[in-house]
């Protein structure tokens, strides 16, 4: 038998349509789902700096003459493209929320 759970709020219901009405009415279920787009926003905002900060530090390499601190870009350049999957999936948490 499917279970009727909203796992945002840890709560069961007995049936789908007491699901759907605690998830369109609840202000339990608002208040986390307000919650969780606050702590989105605030992770996207951390891999946004994070990004600018890598992009500066992989300019840096590339532009360095010095051998040690060029080789650094591959190793560089695989932690920016990580923090933009990052971005990108906070990114579609939110626009999945807002279409919901």
């Amino acid at each position: 038998a499917p279970q009727h759970i909203c796992y945002l709020c840890t709560r069961k219901f007995t049936d789908a349509a007491a699901l759907k009405t605690h998830e369109q009415y609840s202000q339990l279920h608002q208040q986390n789902l307000d919650r969780q787009d606050g702590v989105i926003r605030q992770h996207k905002e951390e891999v946004i700096s994070s990004v600018n900060r890598l992009r500066q530090q992989l300019h840096d390499a590339v532009a360095s003459s010095n051998p040690v601190t060029s080789s650094r870009a591959g190793a560089i350049e695989t932690q920016l493209r990580q923090q933009i999957g990052e971005f990108s999936q906070a990114q579609e948490a939110i626009e999945y929320r807002r279409a919901g």
